[in-house]
């Protein structure tokens, strides 16, 4: 019998599709792990840490060094690194700058403003506080 007259074995199946991680944006390239939701909090956390260790400044001179690499200072420290889905490769500096300054802190400000009710004071304002069963504090804003 030759092998011509052999029966040819079927074709593999296809690969199962990649499972997505919760929240995971579709298009992650192959090959590359989504790190989890702990521990993206975690290097936020971590950086917020290491601008008040390092006094501000060395956090933004770390920075400057280690956003070439798609990575903040926390991120470095637990290698992880950020990604462009458009094209699978590291952020560059410039995306990294944006997304620290624009992203993250300028947001951040405007949203915590927002979510803690505080909101520009003039002067003749007024803030009260009212403690269920200790009482009330009022006091006026003045410009000195």
């Amino acid at each position: 019998m030759t092998t011509a007259d052999q029966p040819q074995p079927p074709p593999a199946p296809p690969p199962p599709p990649a499972v997505q991680a919760y929240g995971a944006p579709a298009g992650i390239p192959a090959g590359m792990e989504l790190s989890s939701v702990g521990k993206r909090l975690g290097g936020y956390l971590l950086d917020l840490l290491l601008v008040i260790v390092t006094l501000v400044i060395g956090w933004i001179v770390w920075s400057l060094i280690v956003w070439g690499r798609g990575q903040t200072p926390g991120k470095q420290l637990l290698k992880m690194r950020c990604v462009k889905l458009s094209t699978g490769r590291r952020a560059t500096w410039g995306t990294m700058a944006l997304r620290e300054f624009v992203g993250k802190y300028l947001i951040m400000t405007l949203i915590s403003t927002v979510t803690a009710g505080i909101g520009p004071l003039a002067n003749g304002d007024t803030v009260t506080v009212k403690v269920e069963g200790v009482g009330e504090l009022t006091n006026p804003v003045r410009n000195e």
